[in-house]
């Protein structure tokens, strides 16, 4: 795609008529639905109820852990 238009986050809202109608033409079976499911949550308090994205950090849990910490646990991993 190229870097015409500079970054384009991901939404972090999405109304949920529009994110339920996006999910349905995902296939059921596979990792692309079950990662929109885990990094987005319905909101039915909001007006309209909407999606709102996770922080980083309630998905990927080691995501502000130290350095020393990550590379202590890919050393790890790499030993074995």
């Amino acid at each position: 795609m190229g870097q015409k238009y500079g970054y384009r986050p991901i939404p972090a809202f999405i109304e949920a008529e529009e994110f339920e109608g996006m999910r349905g033409l995902i296939p059921a079976e596979g990792e692309a639905r079950a990662a929109l499911d885990r990094w987005y949550v319905r909101d039915d308090n909001a007006v309209p109820a909407q999606y709102v994205l996770q922080p980083i950090d309630s998905v990927l849990t080691d995501y502000h852990s130290s350095v020393s910490r990550q590379s202590e646990h890919f050393g790890h991993v790499r030993k074995k």
